[in-house]
C-alpha cells in the first residue's frame, strides 16, 4: 500500500496519462480506439443514460469523442490522447487517477514531502522495487 502511495503521488501528469492510456487500450495495439475512449471518458463523466446532472459532462464525452475520432480516424495514438487530457480541464480535474494523487498527497505526508522527491517519468511495473529501490533479498 505505501509504495502504491508512492508511486501515485511522484509520478508526473504524463506518467499518470500514459497509465491510463494502457489501461484503457483493452486490445494492446498500441492506439486507442473510439469505444476504448469512449469507455475511459464514461468511467469519468458516467454513461449517458445517467442522472440529468450528467447531460454536460456527457456532452463534453460525445464532443471529445467526436473530436479526437472525426475525419475517418477512428483511433488515437498515446500522443493525442496526452494532448486531449492535457487540453481538457474536467479530464485533469475529475479523471480518477488525478483524484486519487491529489488525495493520496493530501491525506498521507502532504505536499511538501512530496514535491522534495524525484518524480516518476515512468509507471513502475513493480511498485515496490521500483519505488524503494530494493532487491528482493533487501525485501
Amino acid at each position: 500500500f505505501c509504495a502504491s502511495v508512492f508511486t501515485m503521488a511522484l509520478a508526473t501528469v504524463d506518467t499518470l496519462i500514459n497509465f491510463l492510456f494502457d489501461m484503457y487500450d483493452l486490445d494492446k495495439n498500441k492506439v486507442m480506439d473510439k469505444d476504448e475512449l469512449k469507455e475511459c471518458l464514461e468511467d469519468v463523466f458516467g454513461p449517458p443514460e445517467q442522472a440529468e446532472w450528467f447531460s454536460i459532462l456527457n456532452e463534453c464525452t460525445r464532443s471529445l469523442v467526436n473530436k479526437y475520432t472525426r475525419m475517418g480516424s477512428v483511433e488515437l495514438s498515446r500522443k493525442m490522447f496526452r494532448e486531449m487530457i492535457r487540453s481538457n480541464e474536467p479530464l485533469m480535474t475529475y479523471l480518477p487517477v488525478f483524484v486519487l494523487q491529489r488525495d493520496m498527497i493530501s491525506k498521507t505526508l502532504g505536499a511538501r514531502v512530496f514535491n522534495a522527491k524525484p518524480r516518476l517519468e515512468v509507471m513502475p511495473h513493480d511498485f515496490v522495487h521500483a519505488t524503494f529501490a530494493k532487491t528482493a533479498a533487501e525485501l
